[in-house]
């Protein structure tokens, strides 16, 4: 995979909009992996760091906005938008939402595994745009600013900056956030259970 992102950075290498626009692109397909290759972008010089940072930023905020309309869009089948709310747990994460939108939003932002579902149902239980678009800017910049800093705190030692396998850093990285992706649900799913079973 390193081997193909290399490849493609260096045919468009010379346009930092193409680059940017890929960065969007990939963030509609795995929003983490385009936000660490913005970031080893601009570690690489290959494109702005601002213009990286907003590229990973759009990238994320777009997805999470489409995930939102798509919640919205579920209101055409009523049927579908009733079975999805009438539960107890539903009515009780719905409130919660609509009371504290933007801490909500902070925590699924930093819980992998959770941002789909959450944003869908931001839209079903139709949490008031101009505050959830407030809440996925400000969670979404803080997660692209905490993910560049770590990418360039490790990516500016001299060893890294000048051996030929640096792009290798994308694999590893995307390596840890896939285990991310897939560890902290298993253990929140496992304490929740435990949780209910104590209650």
């Amino acid at each position: 995979m390193a081997l193909t992102v290399e490849q493609l950075i260096t045919t468009t290498a010379g346009n930092p909009w193409l680059l940017a626009a890929g960065v969007i692109l990939l963030a509609w397909l795995w929003e983490d992996a385009a936000v660490v290759t913005a970031a080893l972008l601009s570690l690489d010089n290959r494109l702005p760091l601002g213009m990286a940072f907003v590229a990973g930023l759009v990238g994320i905020g777009t997805g999470d906005f489409a995930l939102y309309i798509l919640g919205r869009f579920a209101h055409r089948w009523p049927r579908l938008t009733r079975r999805l709310l009438s539960s107890k747990r539903a009515v009780a994460m719905k409130q919660r939402f609509h009371q504290r939108t933007l801490s909500n939003i902070f925590l699924v932002r930093f819980i992998p595994g959770l941002r789909t579902v959450c944003y869908t149902f931001c839209g079903v239980w139709r949490i008031p745009l101009p505050r959830f678009l407030a809440s996925i800017v400000t969670a979404g910049a803080l997660w692209v600013l905490m993910i560049f800093a770590v990418v360039h705190l490790f990516g500016m030692s001299a060893f890294v900056r000048e051996s030929p396998w640096k792009w290798t850093l994308i694999g590893f990285a995307l390596a840890l956030l896939l285990a991310n992706n897939w560890l902290i649900p298993k253990w929140v799913e496992r304490k929740n259970k435990a949780a209910a079973n104590d209650g």
